[in-house]
């Protein structure tokens, strides 16, 4: 759709005129809002119960009271009004004496206490202002008459009383700069980053700053996990600071109920016994101890037993434990001597010393006093058989030459000497042949197959003697 110009400027006007309108409210509610801020605060106490007056009369004048004030001063809400008067303990014109604890109850630094009575129509009206900031000074008190006066006749002498001289004075002196209504609570915790609960209502994590906190007290827990929580009740000051008001907690950290722990050996696969409970598993490995002393055994097979003792730490942390077993130095084996071995019941032999083997010349000698001995014994043998047989060599017997031809004796002497020779050869060669070579618990005779038979026989002449071996 097109457009003509002259159908184009006339909107461009009126968007102009637009413009215009919205900054000159802009700056009007500017103008307003800085006069407003730079009026001082003030509560006005509604007229109630006043002698002789109707209530629509009093209703009437109390609407007139609050629109000529709103231009004086910046009053206060009804909310805080309330809360004045309740400090107070008054109401209406019982007000004048409490005036500045109603001040100070609705947070504004004029009160104004109005009060009107009623005698025969001629109406007395009083004015009461009291500053919270000076009140060290005495109250001002103004008042005015009004004979036969309606409603707005009262109207007029309340709002004449508001604009003399005495009250433009009063609201034009500088009062003292007002404590702060709210303040600023900062937090710091160590370590950071604990919760911050108010009143049971959590604000966030430290460190943290709350502003618009009012004059009250509250209650301040924080909270973190692995620490013990920490609460504390703040009040502040009053007046309140214009500063932050700055709280710091230090929180412990908890006892834990177990504290991990890993036990380590070398060598490993050592036997563990933790405080008189044996562990089922072997070394390395991980577990879980109580707070307190401990006390830890460790064991293992060719290795000495190691005692250690310990603490837990007052903190959550794991405990490293190693250890390394010190081998046991083998003894070297001692000489064990040979044990006797039982010998059978028939043939016991204990303490048995073994003599020495004669040596094998023994053999050949006894050999020869064998031979020797045997031929001694046979001699002596056939001398004895001869004894009284030989004859002398003249013919004579034994009987007529007896100191020549003895042969009794000399035989006798021939064969013992020779028995005796042979009875010691036979001794010495069984000795040596049948000496034992074994020990006293194993010793068993070593019998050989060898005979000795020596023989004497004897002959018409004298004997024949022999020896004779068999193997």
């Amino acid at each position: 759709m097109l457009r003509t110009q002259d159908q184009i400027r006339p909107s461009r006007l009126s968007s102009q005129c637009k413009r215009a309108a919205s900054l000159f409210a802009i700056i009007i509610f500017s103008t307003l809002s800085s006069n407003a801020l730079a009026l001082p605060s003030g509560v006005l106490v509604p007229l109630k119960g006043s002698v002789g007056v109707d209530k629509e009369v009093e209703r009437a004048t109390n609407t007139s009271l609050s629109l000529t004030l709103a231009s004086k001063v910046m009053l206060v809400d009804e909310n805080k009004t309330k809360a004045g008067l309740k400090k107070g303990g008054c109401e209406g014109a019982g007000c004048a004496k409490s005036a500045i604890k109603v001040a100070l109850g609705s947070e504004a630094r004029f009160a104004f206490v109005p009060s009107m009575e009623n005698e025969f129509d001629i109406y007395t009206l009083k004015l009461t202002i009291v500053d919270a900031d000076h009140s060290g000074s005495k109250l001002l008190q103004i008042e005015a008459n009004c004979e036969f006066c309606d409603a707005d006749g009262i109207k007029a002498k309340f709002k004449d009383l508001l604009n003399s001289k005495d009250v433009k004075s009063a609201l034009s002196k500088p009062g003292k700069p007002k404590a702060p209504t709210s303040f600023t609570l900062s937090l710091v915790t160590s370590p950071s980053n604990a919760e911050v609960l108010i009143n049971g209502k959590s604000k966030g994590r430290t460190p943290l700053s709350i502003p618009n906190l009012k004059s009250e007290t509250y209650r301040i827990e924080v909270k973190l996990k692995g620490y013990v929580s920490q609460k504390k009740s703040i009040t502040p000051p009053s007046p309140l600071p214009s500063t932050a008001i700055s709280e710091s907690f230090t929180l412990k950290p908890k006892s834990p109920s177990s504290f991990p722990i890993i036990i380590k050996s070398k060598p490993k696969g050592a036997t563990v016994t933790l405080d008189g409970v044996k562990i089922k598993v072997k070394s390395p490995f991980k577990a879980r101890v109580k707070p307190g002393a401990h006390e830890i055994i460790f064991t293992k097979k060719g290795y000495e037993e190691l005692k250690k003792s310990f603490v837990t730490p007052p903190q959550s942390e794991t405990i490293n434990l190693s250890v390394t077993l010190k081998k046991i130095e083998e003894a070297k084996p001692k000489p064990v001597m040979a044990q006797p071995k039982p010998q059978p019941k028939s043939q016991p032999v204990t303490n048995v010393r073994i003599p020495p083997r004669p040596p094998i010349l023994a053999n050949n000698w006894s050999g020869a006093a064998l031979g020797v001995g045997a031929i001694m014994a046979g001699v002596g043998a056939w001398l004895v058989s001869q004894h009284g047989e030989i004859t002398c060599n003249n013919g004579e017997t034994r009987l007529t030459c007896p100191d020549i031809y003895n042969t009794k004796l000399p035989g006798g002497v021939l064969l013992g000497m020779g028995t005796a020779a042979i009875g010691a050869s036979v001794i010495t060669m069984l000795i040596r042949s049948d000496w034992p070579t074994r020990s006293p618990s194993t010793m068993k005779r070593q019998v050989k197959s060898a005979q000795y038979m020596p023989t004497v026989i004897p002959t018409q002449g004298g004997a024949a003697a022999s020896f004779g071996f068999k193997f």
